[in-house]
């Protein structure tokens, strides 16, 4: 009886640790390398008229130092143009949490946090970009927090998790564990 519980014991505990939560996938074709290496891919459904922002939190567990000193970045794929209302409430190792306007209504849009400007000609040097503050003052004024957006339900649903290029993909053992999981 004590090996049969010993058993199931370390089962379900495979089945718990077996994947991390996310998985980074290598994208056919890339895009402009000064966005970054790593994007989150966030669906806004249907919006009622006259919506002018959804909040989205990603679970990204990046590996950076400093997250919160970088630069996330919101693109309509729709359009392939940057989204300037656009509010950050929180960036940790563990998470992000946003509050952006959906220019083209539902459908999806990318979230680029680790974009760089690359300098130097022959031996190129990257430097990760800093925060920019781009939302338009009045529009950051109606929106209130992530808390108070995602309180009307108005959430993007993350739907994928992209890298640049396979080499770039972050694989299980560089996917960091959360506290919790500490």
């Amino acid at each position: 009886m004590r090996p049969l519980f010993v058993l199931l014991l370390l089962l379900v505990l495979r089945a718990i640790a077996a994947d991390p939560p996310v998985k980074w996938e290598a994208v056919a074709s890339p895009w402009d390398r000064s966005l970054g290496s790593h994007r989150v891919i966030v669906k806004v459904g249907e919006l009622a008229p006259g919506t002018r922002a959804v909040a989205a939190r990603m679970e990204w567990r990046r590996p950076d130092k400093e997250p919160e000193k970088k630069a996330v970045l919101v693109y309509d794929l729709k359009t392939g143009k940057p989204v300037t209302n656009v509010d950050v409430e929180k960036v940790t190792n563990e998470e992000g949490v946003i509050i952006f306007e959906p220019t083209s209504g539902a459908g999806e849009y990318a979230v680029y946090f680790l974009p760089v400007k690359i300098e130097g000609g022959a031996f190129p040097v990257s430097k990760y970009t800093p925060p920019q503050k781009t939302a338009e003052d009045l529009w950051h004024r109606q929106q209130g927090t992530a808390s108070g957006v995602a309180g009307r339900k108005l959430h993007a649903e993350v739907v994928r998790w992209e890298a640049i290029s396979a080499h770039d993909a972050w694989t299980e053992m560089e996917v960091i564990a959360t506290e919790a999981e500490v």
